[in-house]
């Protein structure tokens, strides 16, 4: 039975006790209270309500809760529930105020709020659904038991550092887990973030009724649109939910076994007529009014097409930075893969890293083998030229009347001949003599030359298996291969028989022997019934391949091979011997030569769901979908290395990973660029919780983790610092600037900026090289000796630049170290090995005549930025570098032999003579 509840208890709860608590704490912050009505209530309570309810912090409030039998009392800073909360998240209420109350405490953990005595839980001593989602509301906590309640004094004290929690929460808590209206409709109009599959499946929700559906109903509606036997949309919106949560960096979504839960990124959910029935947020709702749907067409194709130049693409996206700014930064990553950028506040330091990460991903060049040319001769007849070579007469096996003829790879030949005849018998005229020839398709996969990781392990396989074979010439083992990331033809699936591929998974794999050809890298001849997957209406198509737990960047090709089958022409080509450039017209017999344009409206990529589901089946690979970079804003309270690489987790016996570890584990199975963007780097001290990577990045060594494997720092990994100056942070050691390039970003004029005054132009020199951040990075390991070697020969007005550039770098050397900021070995090797990649970037010139541009940026980006004192100590030392700068008779910026390391010493002697201290980091 019910206990029931007095009159007395609940005027006081309802009156007594909140008027007390508000003349106590001096002022009118208690609102409402309630015992129950008739019955006493499970948890009576009493709130402290600061804010109106809005989108970022949702309900959250402070309360008194006592527990069902009056034997003790909590005092919570908690996610709360009402009515209208529960009826919109439905089944998951419990993950919805878990997280948010997850999220909320770790906030308040990075700030140094939480004490020791806070608990994380309340126990009500009963099992109640309604006390399992208070509970599940609880950010922080602190009991009270009624046989031993503590003075008023204390009692006002937890309650005003809990109203002051509650204060500090809502000037300084950013809901990193929801995505607002505006975010939704960024994300609905870019392909990239949001596939169409997933889009379709929220069109279709979008127009049910209350904005719900069960996935039997989305089933159902995709399946009038062409798209049969969908059973299940765990992987599609795995995939694309991850794909959100790393493009605005927000917080994973938990379930209780501690995995991420994907689907409540999209929806809420609820039990409907025994059916569990999905509802879009409301946020989702209101951005698909303001969905701009053309938009996402043409943001789809901007999104893949390829950009001239890295330049280009910063303007297309509204960026502008100078010339020397971009060729500085992406010269400096190929000499060190760590860079520190400092400027003003908004001048596009972390967006210029970001937007640089998505143009090479999206620009990253694949291999493309040479294409013969090809024109269409006359009407009847296609002509191409081709080179002759043993096998163009050679017979491909003995007692059979066949060769095996050229190969013709060309992009214009599909347009040609329909794709369904190109097996077949034609008429050929070779160089005018007639005969029959058959064409057959051929297709091949070429991967990157650039992916070593892929290529070693073809290397280690290839040569495990040269000794058993030889023993045994049977004792061949075939390897599977995957291809992803292409359009696929989903119509032609019904009628797929009998197909030396696996079952469809929106990837298409088939196993072939590791041979020679594997490790150039190149070619793994695809079976024949690759036709009926894709729409080849041109000769190559773009995708990744993964094999042996590694991908790739990948090319399919499709070439041509005419086999000549009349003597006569065989013996012909046989006398005119190799390298003999023959003319080859091929008649179709069916005269069947029109342009091959089928209907590929319903292709479509399948590359997301596919790799959700070989992630689902435990294997390890990549999600090359995944971004190749993130952004990681550090902390203020960062003293440990587990903020970047994780910890162990004594409590589940698991390694707890971050967003760093996971891109960095992310880069050692890629050969792709990764960058890790370090947000206000020196928040917190760098050489605190980055010693591990500092050292890491010389020496070579793996950065030891407790309960892991030690962590490699991949070479294709580059780790990007930003910095602001303010009474926030903390300046950086010498140990963190010798390693680093200091990049110092510039404001520009707002009438200039405003006016569109502002006239800039691109790099110019050798962009495939400059924009390649990993061509050419083996000029880390150089040493001087090697460095030396390079530039032999290399002259400035008829001198040796080698003896130029060693006299200058001295010269700096000298004046720095009467102050004591002279430099090593390190500093001036990567001077060098900057210089080096500039004059490679500069297609090598004899004579290096821009060299002092390249090392005017050297003086700024790693000699001066150590630079920091009094004026009695650096005075001198800024006052005679400032000549060294300048070296002419007329103190002009324009006549400055190095004007940008001039003008930024020009800036330093000013603040020094002000305030009588200046350091190069203002």
């Amino acid at each position: 039975m019910e206990p029931t509840i007095s009159s007395r208890l609940l005027i006081f709860i309802r009156n007594d006790l909140k008027n007390d608590i508000n003349e106590l704490l001096g002022e009118p912050k208690c609102g409402k209270g309630s015992a129950g009505i008739g019955n006493l209530a499970h948890m009576p309570w009493l709130d402290f309500t600061l804010h109106n309810i809005d989108e970022n912090l949702g309900a959250i409030n402070v309360a008194y809760l006592f527990k069902p039998d009056m034997s003790g009392f909590y005092l919570t800073f908690r996610a709360l529930f009402y009515q209208e909360i529960e009826k919109k998240h439905g089944k998951y209420l419990l993950i919805y105020l878990k997280n948010k109350s997850r999220h909320i405490r770790e906030f308040l953990e990075e700030s140094n709020k939480l004490r020791d005595d806070f608990l994380f839980n309340m126990d009500f001593s009963e099992d109640t659904a309604v006390l399992k989602k208070h509970s599940a509301g609880t950010i922080v906590a602190k009991y009270y038991d009624a046989s031993n309640v503590p003075s008023d004094e204390e009692l006002i004290n937890d309650l005003n550092y809990f109203l002051d929690l509650y204060a500090f929460v809502i000037d300084n808590y950013e809901n990193k887990t929801d995505l607002s209206v505006d975010e939704w409709v960024k994300v609905l109009e870019n392909k990239e973030l949001i596939d169409d599959k997933m889009f379709s499946i929220l069109e279709i929700m979008n127009e049910m009724d209350n904005y719900s559906a069960t996935t039997s109903q989305i089933s159902k509606k995709r399946e009038e649109l062409g798209f049969l036997d969908e059973k299940s949309y765990n992987s599609i919106i795995i995939s694309n939910s991850r794909k959100i949560k790393e493009f605005l960096n927000k917080k994973p979504i938990y379930n209780d076994d501690g995995t991420e839960n994907y689907w409540t990124r999209f929806f809420y959910g609820k039990n409907v007529d025994g059916a569990f029935e999905f509802k879009m947020k409301d946020e989702l709702v209101e951005a698909f009014k303001k969905t701009n749907v053309e938009k996402r067409k043409k943001g789809g194709e901007e999104v893949t097409k390829n950009y001239n130049s890295f330049y280009d693409f910063l303007l297309d996206n509204g960026y502008l930075f100078d010339k020397g700014t971009i060729e500085n930064y992406l010269l400096s990553l190929k000499v060190k893969p760590f860079a520190i950028l400092t400027g003003n506040s908004g001048t596009g330091k972390t967006k210029l890293s970001q937007l640089f990460s998505q143009y090479i991903s999206n620009n990253n060049p694949i291999l493309v083998s040479e294409m013969n040319r090809l024109s269409k001769d006359t009407e009847d007849f296609v002509e191409v030229q081709v080179t002759t070579r043993r096998s163009s007469w050679n017979i491909f096996e003995k007692g059979k009347e066949m060769n095996p003829g050229w190969t013709i790879s060309n992009e214009f030949f599909s347009n040609y001949l329909p794709i369904d005849q190109f097996s077949g018998e034609y008429q050929i005229e070779v160089d005018g003599i007639e005969g029959n020839g058959i064409i057959s398709p051929v297709i091949q996969v070429y991967y990157d030359k650039n992916s070593l990781k892929l290529k070693k392990e073809f290397e280690k396989l290839y040569l495990s298996e040269l000794e058993s074979i030889e023993k045994d010439k049977e004792n061949k083992v075939s390897h599977e291969i995957q291809l992803v990331g292409l359009e696929l033809n989903v119509n032609s699936l019904e009628n797929m028989v009998n197909t030396n591929f696996t079952k469809f998974k929106g990837d298409i794999s088939f196993k072939k022997e590791i041979t020679t050809t594997s490790i150039k890298p190149g070619e793994f001849i695809v079976p024949y019934e690759i036709f009926d997957y894709i729409p080849f209406n041109k000769n190559q198509m773009d995708c990744k391949i993964i094999s042996c737990g590694r991908f790739s960047n990948a090319n399919i090709h499709i070439k041509f091979k005419l086999r000549k089958l009349s003597k006569n022409i065989r013996e012909y080509l046989e006398e005119k011997g190799v390298g003999a450039e023959i003319d080859v017209k091929i008649k179709n017999i069916d005269t069947s030569l029109e342009r091959f344009n089928p209907d590929w409206s319903s292709a479509k990529r399948y590359s997301s769901e596919q790799i959700a589901q070989l992630n689902e089946k435990n294997i390890d690979l990549i999600d090359f979908n995944s971004q190749n970079y993130k952004i990681i804003p550090v902390g203020a309270n960062w003293t440990e290395n587990r903020n970047i690489v994780g910890y162990y987790n004594v409590i589940t016996n698991k390694y707890q990973s971050t967003p760093a570890y996971d891109l960095i584990t992310q880069a050692q199975k890629s050969d792709e660029p990764h960058f890790l963007i370090l947000d206000e780097m020196n928040l917190s001290h760098v050489e605190r919780y980055f010693a591990d990577f500092l050292s890491a990045i010389e020496s070579k060594e793996k950065i030891p983790l407790y309960g892991e494997e030690a962590l490699e720092i991949p070479d294709n990994l580059f780790i990007i610092g930003t910095v602001n100056v303010d009474e926030t942070t903390y300046m950086f050691s010498p140990k963190v600037l010798d390693r680093a390039n200091v990049l110092e970003f510039k404001t520009y004029s707002a009438a200039s900026y405003m006016n569109g005054d502002i006239k800039l132009s691109g790099p110019d020199g050798n962009l495939s090289y400059l924009e390649n951040p990993l061509d050419g990075n083996n000029i880390r390991s150089k040493g001087i000796d090697e460095l030396r070697e390079l530039f032999d020969g290399v002259k400035v007005e008829n001198k040796p630049f080698w003896n130029i550039l060693s006299s200058e770098i001295e010269k700096f050397q000298s004046v720095l170290k009467v102050s004591g900021f002279d430099f090593g070995f390190r500093v001036i090797n990567e001077i060098v090995r900057f210089m080096a990649v500039a004059w490679e970037y500069e297609n090598k010139p004899d004579e290096f005549s821009n060299w002092e541009r390249y090392f005017d940026a050297q003086i700024k980006q790693k000699m001066l930025p150590k630079l920091h004192g009094s004026e009695k100590i650096i005075g001198d030392t800024i006052d005679e570098l400032h000549k060294i700068c300048l070296d002419s008779s007329i103190d002009d910026v324009e006549m400055a032999k190095y004007p940008e390391s001039y003008k930024k010493l020009t800036e330093m002697r000013k603040v020094l003579r002000k305030q009588r201290y200046v350091s190069f980091i203002n």
